[in-house]
């Protein structure tokens, strides 16, 4: 969705510490964000801004187990936000891991992390309690 650009970039440039990043329109556009549920596309922004896109679609794909647009939506769908983030963190969390640099910046890394799953996770709750409402009815 477009409109969560705009609190993903706030948030993502702030995690930068910078006012302005180039080129985040193009790591939005690139991953398809807009067209991915709330929460996870401010997570693939993150994920792209820090990794490349090119990582960032590569860990998407061996989480939902396709390359095919179609049927990745199809799994994203099926498998949830959570899921799915879950995921994609574990491929980030080794990757910083085995940077070497992880003996200096392993902490501020880590804690990223967990303030982008936080947030993600908060952006997908809202949407994620109406369908547990849908399935329980």
């Amino acid at each position: 969705m477009r409109n969560n650009f705009q609190q993903a970039k706030e948030w993502v440039l702030k995690d930068e510490h910078v006012t302005s990043l180039p080129g985040l329109d193009r790591v939005w556009d690139s991953l398809d964000c807009a067209a991915m549920p709330q929460g996870l596309d401010y997570y693939l922004l993150d994920c792209g801004v820090c990794f490349t896109v090119g990582t960032t679609a590569q860990w998407l794909d061996l989480v939902t187990g396709t390359q095919f647009p179609v049927e990745q939506r199809e799994r994203l769908r099926d498998m949830g936000v959570e899921l799915v983030i879950s995921g994609l963190e574990l491929f980030r969390r080794r990757r910083i891991k085995a940077d070497p640099e992880w003996h200096r910046y392993g902490s501020e890394w880590s804690n990223r992390c967990n303030r982008v799953r936080k947030r993600a996770l908060d952006l997908a709750e809202p949407r994620m309690q109406s369908r547990l409402l849908v399935e329980t009815a």
